[in-house]
């Protein structure tokens, strides 16, 4: 079997044409304020290695008490692929 580096990126639709894959990415943060942005600035390098994949990252904020939530929603401002579920 042949190893392959990277997953196909495109998939033929019936008239031919090519459709972008996607790959949604849900993540559950609890009091992880502190580590939202370095979790951002590790997944980033992730999303853009592969530039033919739409990525949607779903962040499901569970009740936190800390400011998880307001760090979770910037990010989901500064970077369309992100969203905010609570």
């Amino acid at each position: 079997m042949e190893h392959v580096d990277e997953p196909p990126t495109m998939a033929a639709k019936p008239d031919g044409t090519q459709e972008r894959k996607l790959v949604s990415i849900v993540v559950p943060f609890y009091n992880e304020g502190g580590g939202v942005e370095s979790f951002y600035q590790a997944i980033l390098p992730i999303l853009d290695h592969f530039p033919n994949i739409g990525f949607e990252v779903v962040c499901v904020e569970d009740g936190s008490c800390d400011d998880t939530l307001p760090k979770l929603i910037t990010l989901a401002d500064r970077d369309q692929r992100f969203s905010v579920v609570e």
